[in-house]
């Protein structure tokens, strides 16, 4: 990705979808923002905002007939200048 950006993260057959950045993230100059949205095939939206790279933790559950289950993914985000 490069800074400006956005792109659309499709989670198969999730539902209840939750995010959470990295611990190590720079809050004054955060390499991306992503947020929830009501798209289901994409409903994850990133923001690339600065050059670096960082994690997007992804929490979710899916049902199979009649048992639920639930992951977590990692998502790494790397932002290029477009200079």
């Amino acid at each position: 990705m490069y800074v400006g950006d956005y792109v659309g993260v499709k989670v198969e057959g999730g539902k209840d979808i939750q995010i959470q950045y990295s611990e190590s993230r720079d809050a004054a100059s955060p390499v991306f923002e992503a947020k929830i949205q009501n798209d289901k095939n994409n409903p994850i939206l990133i923001h690339a905002l600065n050059v670096g790279t960082d994690t997007l933790f992804v929490g979710y559950r899916w049902n199979a007939g009649i048992s639920a289950y639930g992951r977590e993914s990692a998502i790494i985000v790397t932002v290029l200048d477009n200079k």
